[in-house]
């Protein structure tokens, strides 16, 4: 019998793990095919053909077996192996000596989803979890439904199944042929008391499915689903996370401070915590005992590489918080923090939402269009100015603006992938082509100056008039000046001197030379920008 899921197997709980000396290992899964793999790596590479080698299912200890695979003397020893993966494990002896650990198992099923501990004595203890496809995701405070349906929907209302969550497989529901929590029997956790129902009404469809109720973030986690009186027995799993209670929001290309202190304040500096993002458990940030991925450990993903860092001197109350410098939007998503040498294991949840900026992301994101602005037509009185966008998806917004950005009125023309503006403009200013994709958060811009040289252009008008009246101004004040100094000579010979002292006045100007009270030099000069005036004579001539 099967379940109604479908299973994506990756790697949830590799842990990089160092050990004596200077050897690290580093572990993974993957799917070939229809096989699961399991391997480990130790670096520096040494021989591990002679070590004695375990990979258990500590998750399923309470079916009396636990083993998946053992190796001793260079033989395997399968005595005690588990039933479900008799005939279906190979380890590879020669990745032995190479210092690579790699069991295969094959016909892989949803059965094989859960923890796995990987253990060489005297050198390293490792776990890997291998996710189940069902994820439930709900926020805190809410209820969430954990699915385990039979695929013959066989009744099951007189059989038997088990809810059990984590490695420590604390009771979460149990029921025997109408006989479980919620009716008078006993053993459940205290944790799960009173929250956790089933669906009666559904037993008969083989439907084995419990709702939590008011869930707290510590209920997430992996939950297995056994149906013991089946054959063979089975086991399937649910992975429950509930929303943080946590939620960091910042802008793109700022820097993030994802939260994660112990309420107990306990110092970590000798031990271990891990980061990681989302369902597929990307390492972000691993500490052990002061050595991290910025002195030397390897395994961090790419997508983090230089950009995370931690709080060395807050370590020793307890924070094990981290910081993602230079932010994407591709880091929004889920983080697990995780310290996994505490009892029991601590693992807290943040959410990062990263908002993106509107910026020219042309070159960064298919279809990010770059507008180009251009000018068709033009005489001395106007210009036809065209805006054109070409291969833009999602569908742009496009504007043409002037140089106080203002949305200017335009002839529109639309294809699937293109836009054309059409505008006939009249004055000297900057104008503008503004393509918006909001959906990309993509904004990008065009410009060009057009200068307008005839009459119908208003700043040019302005300035010429401005200088007719300037000159005219300049002309009434020469023929005022002119009409006083033709008075001043007519005043002058009808009572003009009469004797010698009329040949020369009293500052020795000579005859004909004006005197005037606001000078005493020989000249008297009138500015007014066009000419410059000297003596009466002159004066009179242009007269």
């Amino acid at each position: 019998m099967q379940l109604m899921m479908f299973l994506v197997f990756v790697c949830v709980g590799t842990f990089p793990a160092v050990i004596s000396g200077e050897l690290r290992f580093s572990c993974q899964n993957r799917i070939l095919i229809d096989s699961l793999v399991l391997q480990c790596q130790v670096d520096p590479r040494v021989d591990l053909s002679a070590k004695p080698l375990d990979v258990t299912r500590p998750d399923l200890k309470h079916q009396g077996k636990d083993v998946v695979h053992a190796y001793r003397h260079q033989h395997d020893f399968l005595t005690d192996q588990m039933d479900q993966y008799k005939g279906r494990t190979t380890l590879n002896r020669e990745d032995l000596k190479n210092g690579t650990i790699t069991l295969r198992i094959s016909s892989v099923g949803p059965s094989d989803s859960g923890r796995y501990r990987i253990f060489v004595p005297g050198l390293f203890v490792h776990y890997i979890t291998v996710d189940p496809g069902v994820k439930v995701v709900v926020e805190e405070d809410s209820d969430a439904v954990l699915p385990c349906s039979l695929s013959t929907k066989e009744s099951i209302i007189a059989k038997v199944f088990d809810w059990r969550k984590d490695e420590s497989q604390k009771e979460v529901f149990f029921y025997d042929s109408g006989i479980h929590y919620n009716n008078g029997r006993i053993g459940q956790d205290e944790q799960f008391r009173g929250r956790v129902s089933h669906y009666q009404d559904q037993l008969m469809n083989g439907n084995a499915s419990i709702k939590i109720h008011n869930t707290k973030v510590a209920d997430s986690g992996i939950y297995s689903c056994i149906l013991p009186k089946l054959e063979p027995i089975q086991t399937f799993y649910v992975e429950l996370v509930v929303g943080p209670g946590v939620k960091v929001v910042v802008e793109e290309d700022s820097d993030a401070v994802l939260p994660c202190s112990l309420s107990t304040k306990e110092s970590i500096i000798a031990k271990v915590f891990d980061w990681r993002k989302d369902e597929s458990q990307k390492e972000v940030f691993f500490y052990d005992s002061g050595i991290h991925y910025n002195n030397g450990r390897i395994g961090q993903d790419e997508q983090f590489r230089g950009r995370v860092s931690h709080y060395e001197d807050q370590l020793m109350n307890g924070n094990v918080s981290i910081k993602i410098h230079n932010t994407k939007v591709a880091d929004s998503g889920i983080y697990s923090c995780i310290l996994p040498k505490l009892e029991p294991i601590q693992t807290f949840y943040v959410e990062l939402v990263v908002e993106r900026l509107l910026r020219d992301r042309s070159g960064e994101i298919p279809g990010a269009s770059k507008p180009s602005i251009t000018v068709l037509d033009a005489t001395k009185d106007w210009s036809l100015l065209q805006c054109e966008v070409h291969r833009a998806s999602p569908e742009p917004k496009v504007q043409l603006q002037d140089g106080s950005g203002n949305i200017l009125p335009a002839e529109e023309r639309r294809g699937r992938y293109y836009v054309t503006l059409n505008i006939t403009v009249t004055k000297t200013d900057r104008y503008l082509c503004v393509l918006t994709q909001e959906e990309i958060s993509h904004q990008s811009r065009a410009e060009t100056f057009v200068f307008i040289s005839g009459a119908g252009n208003t700043t040019d008008r302005n300035v010429g008039v401005g200088i007719v009246v300037a000159v005219a101004a300049a002309a009434f004040v020469v023929v005022v000046v002119l009409l006083k100094l033709r008075q001043i000579k007519k005043k002058k010979k009808l009572s003009g001197p009469t004797g010698p002292e009329a040949e020369q006045n009293s500052n020795g100007l000579e005859k004909g030379t004006l005197m005037t009270p606001e000078t005493n030099n020989s000249h008297s000069t009138a500015q007014n920008g066009l000419m410059t005036l000297t003596t009466v004579s002159e004066l009179e001539d242009m007269c």
